[in-house]
């Protein structure tokens, strides 16, 4: 999959799940690849990650929502 300037300044579900945990807050800073959001489905637990070194401008979602795979979960600022 082709990653878009759109993808690299959010974090989106690649999953239908639960969100079980939220690993950042705003305004922290991570690297590609840091888990921010872990999703849970069919009892198994999925690390969603930053798509590139930024800082995580906002968390749109709550521990015990549930989401549809491609929902925004964290938008992020890219470093400059």
């Amino acid at each position: 999959m082709k990653t878009t300037q759109m993808d690299m300044n959010a974090v989106r579900a690649n999953i239908s799940g639960r969100v079980t945990e939220i690993c950042v807050s705003p305004y922290q800073q991570v690297k590609k690849g840091d888990t921010v959001i872990v999703l849970e489905a069919l009892k198994m637990r999925i690390p969603q990650v930053a798509p590139c070194d930024c800082i995580v401008e906002q968390i749109l979602v709550h521990v015990d929502d549930t989401v549809q795979e491609g929902a925004l979960l964290a938008a992020l600022q890219q470093y400059r």
